[in-house]
């Protein structure tokens, strides 16, 4: 298996230490040659150099030194490929101790660059007659860079050349610039001494703004927030908002389009609980492929819209968006990660967190039970048994609907469409700014860009935890069905005087998302298709498209924010959360794995598609919500998702198989073969057994784990 090029980085690290400071020759070497492959693969000439370097040393060190010769002579190569002068320096130093080594002293290489070369290794001294490389990179930007406090005062009292102290790099940075950006050097001598010779070095600017504060702000090592406290700040308010009007629209403008092709990227590349924060540094192999995949996905969107919901257009959609959500449940079962709850509770403990998660899960329990009996877009009457109607009086109707967002299609459409676009919005911000903070604190050249973005950066968000754990959890299944009913279209009756023997009116079946033309000829009514959710909305005119291109286009960014980012920010990361933003509470102590997580999206978005789509006759829409249900409740079963808090996973296991038993009897009362009231109110009975069942395997396991302990309940 290939590494990828944090872990290639991180064992580069672990063979260097080995070689230079435990004196593991053979391991360091071994780990060396490991990494050295990775970063072929990768095709990374740079840390390919590195890699050269630290096996020509350790085989010089075992006593290799012709072993070492070759391999300080690839990397001498591929440093004056890439114009790496400090890598030069370092190849020509290495190459002339070999030679010292074997004897051939007449051997050792002239040392070019000299000035450069012998900087990076501490060596020299600052001359009149300036040495710069490709990027005008002098002396003192390496030996800053690199931490020769030696070197620097020695320049210092040898030389009045502030000039060259002053000088900036193509990009604009100065001596103080690279003297912070290294801060793993330990730099801070470094630091106070470029100050105190240069006072003007703290505020200069290079090309994009940055003063050398900005550049060591995003760092959060030991030694980045010793070197912060003697650098200026910058108290430009002008500049500061700037930056953050800058991320804001990159958030904003391309949010839609990059963070889906390189989470998706990384999703095809890196183990599934790793993607968010490997995103940024994904080959441009799988960006391409990622590319490829989410435009086959939009042009199937626009032609479902050009063609009027053709039956092609929407196959290939749900296709492909099926195919990456099973892609996606499959990875997570592989990850080992993904199937342990980071932070396990052992007791159920009251607070207000985990009372607001429980109700989560009895609004998805209601949201599903309603989806099967074709609530959604209202198919049966008010009165049926199946109905919201039937179990909650009418004056609770429209309250609980409201609060719920799960709208009647007797309510207004404004109240039906424009709740689901709010929120919608609301996570198109919050998850767009989610990955533009990964992306910069992984990504030096955004870090530089923007220094404010830190590693709880994502906590600066008003109300960001409770829009995705609302978007991605609580509400992702009403909030998927809704865009769905966006595609259908219903059939209605018109009334008009007459209507000519050859005009034509558009017919569209409510259990299908395709339309046909059909001749009518009639004095008094019109059957016309309409929205299924507007009736006064002609089926795929101007209106419908352009909803549903708002729908289209919202769900195709869902899909994949909602499956990596809903799961990786789902669980508390401590025993403190904000809630609601204005008051702490103990975190909730029903946390579910990341895999269960990204599972219930998968069936949820199953189990919306087929109540939406098929009537409740439909044996298909049967065989998938029956299916969906009874998987997921084999995998609660198989797995205890909601480790250690075994009646959270007994009870979350019994309402999807309540579920399956409801989603019969919507189908035997589509077919006609429930005509007595007894038989088609006989599912309460049969839920009413369950709960006695389910209650009491809840009273034994009880008793059989804590014996004689009625004090404490069994969770």
């Amino acid at each position: 298996m290939s590494l990828t090029e944090e872990e290639a980085k991180a064992l580069y690290w672990q063979a260097d230490a080995k070689v230079y400071d435990n004196n593991d020759y053979e391991g360091g070497l071994k780990d060396a040659m490991k990494c050295l492959r990775a970063f072929e693969n990768l095709e990374n000439k740079k840390w390919q150099s590195m890699c050269f370097s630290v096996i020509g040393e350790a085989h010089r060190r075992l006593g290799n030194y012709q072993d070492a010769l070759k391999y300080h002579l690839k990397d001498l190569e591929i440093a004056s490929q890439l114009g790496d002068k400090g890598g030069e320096g370092r190849a020509y130093c290495n190459i002339g101790n070999a030679h010292d080594d074997l004897g051939n002293y007449q051997d050792k290489p002239p040392i070019k660059n000299t000035t450069l070369s012998m900087a990076w290794n501490g060596g020299g001294r600052l001359l009149k007659d300036v040495e710069q490389d490709n990027y005008n990179r002098n002396a003192v930007h390496i030996a800053s860079y690199r931490g020769h406090v030696n070197w620097i005062k020695n320049a210092i009292n040898t030389s009045n050349q502030k000039d060259l102290f002053l000088a900036t790099d193509t990009r604009g940075w100065n001596a103080l610039h690279y003297a912070v950006q290294n801060s793993e050097e330990n730099n801070e001598q470094v630091v106070q001494l470029l100050l105190d010779y240069v006072p003007t070095l703290g505020t200069q600017r290079d090309q994009n703004g940055l003063i050398p504060y900005h550049v060591v702000a995003a760092a959060t090592t030991t030694s980045s927030l010793t070197i912060r406290k003697y650098l200026p700040k910058d108290n430009n308010l002008c500049f500061w908002l700037t930056q953050y009007i800058m991320f804001f629209f990159m958030v904003i403008l391309s949010g839609w389009i990059i963070p889906p092709i390189m989470l998706i990227a990384s999703a095809m590349s890196a183990p599934f609980s790793a993607v968010l924060s490997k995103s940024p540094m994904v080959s441009r192999k799988w960006i391409l492929l990622s590319t490829i995949a989410f435009l086959v996905v939009v042009t199937f969107a626009v032609c479902t819209i050009l063609f009027h919901g053709t039956i092609w257009a929407i196959s290939g959609l749900v296709g492909c968006l099926s195919l990456y959500i099973l892609f996606a449940m499959y990875r997570s079962m592989k990850d080992i990660s993904m199937n342990l709850v980071k932070h396990p509770k052992y007791k159920l403990e009251k607070s207000i967190a985990t009372l607001n998660t429980i109700l989560s899960m009895l609004y998805h329990f209601f949201v599903l039970s309603a989806s099967v009996t074709k609530i959604a877009i209202g198919e049966l009457p008010q009165d049926s048994v199946f109905s919201l109607s039937s179990i909650i009086p009418d004056v609770m109707q429209w309250p609980l609907s409201i609060a719920l967002l799960k709208f009647q299609v007797d309510f207004a459409f404004e109240l039906n469409f424009f709740p689901v676009l709010f929120l919608m919005i609301c996570w198109y911000i919050v998850a767009s700014w989610i990955y533009y903070a990964v992306a910069t604190i992984e990504k030096d050249s955004l870090t530089r860009r923007f220094p404010f973005v830190t590693e709880d950066f994502f906590e600066k968000i008003p109300f960001a935890g409770l829009i995705t754990s609302v978007t991605t959890n609580t509400f992702f299944l009403t909030i998927y069905q809704k865009l769905i009913e966006m595609l259908i279209c219903s059939s209605a009756s018109v009334q008009s005087t007459a209507v000519a023997n050859n005009s034509t009116v558009v017919f569209n079946s409510s259990t299908t998302m395709f339309n046909n033309s059909t001749a009518v000829t009639s004095t008094s009514t019109t059957v016309v298709a309409t929205m299924a959710v507007h009736d006064n909305v002609i089926c795929w005119g101007p209106t419908h498209q352009l909803y549903a291109s708002i729908a289209l286009g919202l769900l195709i960014f869902l899909v994949p924010t909602a499956t990596v980012i809903g799961s990786q920010f789902m669980e508390s990361k401590s025993d403190e959360e904000t809630v609601y933003l204005f008051f702490k509470s103990k975190a909730s102590s029903v946390r579910w794995t990341q895999s269960f997580q990204l599972w219930q999206i998968g069936i949820d978005m199953a189990i919306g598609t087929a109540t939406v789509v098929f009537s409740e006759s439909s044996v298909i829409r049967l065989i998938i919500v029956v299916l969906c249900n009874l998987l997921l409740a084999l995998y609660i079963h198989l797995k205890s998702p909601c480790q250690y808090l075994w009646s959270i996973n007994h009870w979350t296991k019994a309402s999807y198989i309540f579920v399956v038993v409801l989603s019969v009897y919507t189908f035997l009362n589509g077919q006609g073969w429930l005509q007595e009231d007894i038989s088609r109110y006989s599912w309460m009975f049969i839920w009413i057994g369950m709960l006695v069942v389910f209650g009491l395997m809840q009273c034994c396991r009880r008793k059989k784990v804590h014996p004689g302990r009625s004090d404490e309940s069994e969770v």
